[in-house]
């Protein structure tokens, strides 16, 4: 049988196939994607407490827990016997 394509390759027909996973690393992905949500989340939180309680803490009576000035430490007391 002649060969009537003098192309250096052959053709073929293929199927793309993707790589599968196994279980544990797709638990892992899922929990990887679970802690930077949970990560995510606690820092708005901390940017929204930081903001509305200690920012604004200047003017109100919230100001009182601040600190100003050198901290003092507390007097010694005595222990009860």
């Amino acid at each position: 049988m002649a060969r009537t394509n003098k192309s250096p390759w052959i053709e073929t027909p293929a199927t793309t196939v993707g790589y599968v996973d196994h279980p544990l690393v797709k638990l892992l992905r899922w929990i990887d994607r679970g802690l930077l949500w949970l990560e995510s989340c606690l820092q708005r939180l901390w940017r929204w407490w930081w903001v509305s309680i200690v920012e604004n803490a200047k003017d109100s009576e919230l100001s009182r827990f601040t600190v100003k000035g050198p901290v003092q430490e507390p007097e010694s007391v005595e222990p009860r016997r």
